[in-house]
């Protein structure tokens, strides 16, 4: 009997347990459906293009002064008169007569030079004489010195023929009479006398050559004089050289001035240089090399901001410095200036000192993809979006590139991307690599996110706790 009742006792409580639980689930509160929405980044992106492009290099110059030149008198005297326009900033022409010089002194001292010229040949006129009656002295003792010689061999014949005769009939040393020395001596010194006055007459025709020798050296003296005179005469007109503005002036009328005196300043009346300033990394994209090779085939443009409104210049290479900067890694290009078209374009030159912009034309017909400045990583690489083939969905890629040109806002990529690929141009708060993205075109609307359900409802026993 007592198992009995615990049997009943079981059952009763088994019933009212599950009855109780039946309560409570017909009771218990509802766990609402939670969604797990998985976010996918939304990046812009640009469809890449190659295309052809001519290098270009951003630097500065300075316009550099046109020739300066002091000019100075080559003679002395009395200033006696100046061109009325002699003035500073005064634009005068080439051959313009500035500074007239008093030419009294000038003129005297051609007159001296023509007279020494008109003795000199005077002089020489003497001389030729001189050298005529010589010479003609020298035929006459020619002359005699032969006559001498033949009626000395004329006694030296008979002479010979008396001793002869003389020694047939006798014996020893002939008589003086017989050997005819009376003669003999007179015939010798006949000849002597000859011969001396030929000496004589050969040594006046030497000093009549030296004399005339010396005139003819008088007479180009003198004709250097007054060449010399000439020259001094026509250096008292002091000209302009070239177009010219004037600087500065330093003379007036009555003061007298002697060589190398300063008189006025002039500055060449032409489009001036400007002195470009190129560092030396952007020599390779100009095909210029630091000793100047390759600066004539290069054309600047050149722009300043003068009276708040842009100006623009041309300007064509013509050499580099001799050396390269002390201070900074750059070469100096030497340009000469002159008008362009255009907007900005002007005909007045620039103003020496005046800074520039320039931007200059390299290397044609490069083959790049250009992307923005912005695009590039610190380390070099650019972020690339691959599509995977499901709507706007795309995987991250970090992609290195070559470049071959920076500038400002752009990047030139020699290799690394291709056409038609999608540069990342707002890339994701955090970047890994193969992440998932959504793309747009850059500049188009943000996409609405959909949500993409992951999981349905859960059972919340924490819930449950708390209902109870």
């Amino acid at each position: 009997m007592k198992y009995l009742l615990q049997l009943i006792l079981i059952i009763v409580l088994v019933f009212v347990a599950k009855l109780g639980i039946a309560q409570f689930e017909a009771h218990a509160p509802q766990v609402p459906v939670r969604e797990v929405v998985v976010h996918v980044p939304e990046v812009e992106v640009l469809s890449l293009a190659p295309e052809t492009r001519t290098l270009e290099v951003q630097a500065h110059g300075r316009v550099v002064a046109p020739t300066r030149l002091t000019l100075t008198p080559e003679v002395s005297g009395r200033v006696l008169a100046i061109h009325p326009d002699l003035e500073q900033g005064a634009q005068l022409a080439a051959g313009t007569e500035l500074v007239r010089i008093d030419p009294s002194d000038l003129e005297l001292a051609h007159e001296a030079a023509k007279a020494a010229r008109a003795t000199a040949k005077a002089s020489r006129a003497t001389a030729v004489a001189g050298l005529a009656t010589a010479e003609a002295g020298i035929a006459s003792a020619q002359a005699g010195r032969a006559s001498a010689e033949a009626g000395l061999l004329a006694e030296e014949t008979a002479a010979e023929a008396s001793i002869a005769d003389w020694s047939e009939l006798n014996d020893g040393e002939p008589p003086a009479l017989v050997s005819r020395a009376p003669q003999l001596a007179a015939a010798q010194a006949q000849v002597a006398a000859a011969e001396a006055q030929l000496e004589s007459a050969s040594a006046q025709a030497e000093s009549a050559r030296t004399q005339i020798g010396a005139a003819d050296a008088a007479v180009a003296s003198a004709e250097i004089g007054i060449r010399q005179a000439e020259l001094a005469l026509s250096r008292a007109v002091v000209l302009l050289p070239f177009d010219a503005k004037v600087v500065s002036r330093s003379v007036e009328v009555g003061q007298r001035v002697d060589p190398m005196a300063p008189l006025c300043v002039v500055q060449r009346d032409e489009w001036p240089e400007a002195r470009i300033s190129i560092p030396l990394a952007d020599l390779a994209y100009l095909e210029l090399d630091y000793d100047g090779s390759g600066a004539k085939s290069l054309v600047a443009e050149l722009s300043a901001e003068v009276d708040g409104r842009e100006h623009v210049w041309l300007a064509r290479g013509r050499d580099v410095a001799a050396q390269l900067d002390e201070r900074n890694p750059v070469v100096h290009l030497f340009a000469q200036t002159e008008a362009a078209s255009g907007e900005g374009a002007t005909s007045t030159p620039p103003t020496p000192g005046m800074f520039l912009r320039v931007r200059l034309r390299g290397m044609t017909d490069q083959e790049v993809v250009v992307i923005p400045r912005s695009t590039l990583q610190p380390d070099g690489r650019v972020l690339v979006a691959v599509p995977t083939g499901s709507g706007r969905e795309a995987l991250l890629e970090r992609r290195e590139i070559e470049v071959l040109q920076r500038t400002d806002h752009e990047v030139l990529v020699r290799s690394g991307l291709a056409l038609g690929e999608l540069l990342i141009a707002t890339p994701p708060p955090v970047v890994v690599d193969g992440m998932l993205l959504n793309t747009r075109p850059l500049g188009a609307p943000p996409v609405r996110p959909e949500a993409a359900p992951e999981s349905t409802t859960e059972s919340d026993d924490s819930s449950k706790e708390d209902s109870q």
